[in-house]
């Protein structure tokens, strides 16, 4: 608002600079007097040494690491083969050692189980091919989904992934149906999902009630799940 009426010579850019930057020292002061919790909540019980099994920056991690707590070493990665590994996926292979199986196209095997195990006195997570035979896609799959390889289906409000139970594990992908007051196609859903990117589409509403047009890409949030954002060019 106050852009718009500088814009019209009716307010004062100094005063606004000024405003900007009062509002800034205030917002730092803020920050150095309260603890700023990061979440660090348990996933399990470190098979090494009896820790907690936390989601660090980018895999799994005993919150033990430290040498003053014992130096864990315990690493779990968050991506094999170019599969994401759910939280969900890990606390269950904490308290049962194996899940699966899950697909990995274009990998061998194709269809295989992930495994907790101590290898070369290392906690690891280790693909191993599965007995069974490889599902036949369902038929009212939208396509497989970038973030676990699962289905993606269509519900009510979303296009979403078919392996959101936690017994599945718990993958929360999904392009919402309805973006910034537009409604989001199946074609533009299915280009989205296959290449990562739509073309620029149009038709889509600011907060303030503005139209504007973006693409909608697929992008990695902090928890390594994609999810959809805007591109302006």
């Amino acid at each position: 608002m106050q852009l718009e009426e500088i814009a019209q010579g009716k307010g004062s850019d100094t005063d606004f600079l000024k405003n900007i930057k009062q509002f800034v020292l205030q917002s730092v002061e803020e920050f150095k007097t309260h603890n700023i919790k990061i979440d660090r909540s348990k996933l399990g019980e470190c098979p090494e040494c009896g820790g907690n099994i936390i989601k660090g920056k980018v895999d799994y991690g005993c919150s033990n690491w430290r040498a003053s707590d014992g130096g864990c070493k315990v690493v779990l990665r968050s991506n094999i083969n170019g599969r994401w590994i759910s939280p969900y996926m890990i606390k269950t292979l904490l308290e049962k050692k194996t899940i699966g199986p899950y697909e990995f196209p274009g990998q061998k095997p194709e269809l295989a189980k992930i495994i907790l195990e101590n290898k070369d006195d290392s906690w690891q997570l280790i693909v191993k091919a599965s007995r069974k035979t490889k599902k036949n896609k369902s038929k009212n799959s939208l396509g497989q989904c970038p973030a676990c390889g699962g289905d993606i289906i269509l519900s009510p409000k979303a296009f979403g992934c078919a392996n959101w139970k936690e017994s599945d594990g718990g993958c929360r992908f999904k392009i919402w149906k309805t973006i910034a007051k537009r409604e989001i196609h199946l074609d533009e859903a299915k280009i989205l999902i296959e290449t990562g990117s739509t073309d620029i589409l149009t038709g889509f509403h600011s907060k303030k009630g503005n139209t504007f047009d973006a693409r909608l890409i697929l992008k990695t949030n902090n928890a390594n799940l994609p999810e959809t954002a805007f591109k302006f060019q």
